[in-house]
């Protein structure tokens, strides 16, 4: 994936309001998302950020084995998770320090190619899972600040979804918080950067929902899964913001499992193919004009050393 430079200015988000039931999620969000069968999540939401491999067989498609776990830290992968044009891998890879890094990986893959790989580096805090660093070919490393009376931090800068669900059923909420970019790595800097910008409101939104994935394979096959949606507004409000990008999390694919990008469409850009991407490609006023799908998935031959790979993503 390579993000469009003004959705990196956009975003989100401190702890500044409470987090709320807020309904059915407002703008983008989409993969299809059919009503399904009712469902319960987890009390501990971390499930949705690793992705997993079968026990029995480390080649099969975690979709299709009940028996699973997580990937462990430095452990090479038998299969990685490609979009639907086989143009670029995205694998959801632990960390030792906890942390887990979405990679957007592009031919040659699994080799770190500085000019047009990157990541999304998500963390936690008490509260939630969020994104802390940035990587793509046009804003290179980005670390994402917020700053509370006076004291610059990442927790809680770039909020994805809460790290717990107290509730039953269904996961849904949403929060307006403030937050900014540190583009270091081209300013010369090392990470994480000088927490030196203004920081911007920005209104998340969060819900689980039973997606269908884009049918793929022979004869195509729709993957139904249950997701984590996360809605980032470049504005406080969803009537005062120009564009939303969307991350969908699975307990089987992990973090970003799939991820979109909406503007409204007043904007006069194209819709996304949907070769790339099922799903609506208009809501109300927004328009879906990028998108990718990573529920399909190759085998490794031989397996990817994820640590040849991970030694360019910046630790603290």
């Amino acid at each position: 994936m390579v993000r469009k430079p003004l959705s990196l200015g956009l975003f989100l988000l401190l702890w500044v309001a409470f987090v709320t039931a807020c309904g059915s999620s407002g703008g983008g969000g989409s993969g299809s998302q059919g009503g399904g069968p009712s469902f319960n999540l987890p009390s501990d939401l971390s499930a949705f950020l690793v992705k997993k491999v079968c026990i029995d067989n480390p080649q099969q498609d975690p979709y299709t084995c009940t028996n699973r776990r997580e990937l462990m830290p430095g452990e090479s992968l038998h299969i990685s998770n490609v979009d639907m044009e086989d143009s670029q891998v995205s694998d959801a890879l632990p960390l030792a320090d906890g942390r887990v890094v979405a990679t957007f990986d592009f031919p040659p893959f699994h080799i770190f190619n500085n000019d047009i790989d990157g990541y999304d580096l998500a963390g936690k805090s008490l509260l939630f899972y969020g994104i802390q660093v940035t990587r793509d070919p046009v804003s290179k490393g980005v670390t994402w600040f917020r700053r509370e009376n006076g004291v610059c931090s990442q927790f809680d800068s770039w909020i994805l979804f809460p790290r717990f669900h107290s509730g039953n059923g269904m996961l849904s909420g949403h929060i307006v918080a403030l937050l900014h970019g540190e583009p270091w790595e081209k300013k010369g800097l090392p990470y994480p950067g000088l927490c030196t910008g203004t920081d911007v409101p920005a209104l998340t939104k969060w819900s689980s929902q039973i997606v269908v994935y884009t049918s793929h394979g022979t004869p195509p096959v729709a993957k139904v899964m249950l997701t984590i949606v996360s809605e980032h507004y470049n504005s406080a409000s969803e009537e005062t913001a120009t564009m939303i990008e969307i991350f969908y999390s699975t307990d089987v694919y992990g973090f970003r499992t799939r991820w979109e990008l909406w503007v409204r469409q007043e904007i006069g850009e194209s819709p996304v193919s949907d070769q790339k991407c099922n799903g609506p490609k208009r809501k109300g006023p927004w328009l879906m004009v990028d998108c990718r799908d990573f529920s399909k998935v190759r085998v490794n031959s031989p397996p990817f050393d994820s640590v040849v790979w991970l030694v360019h993503v910046p630790v603290p």
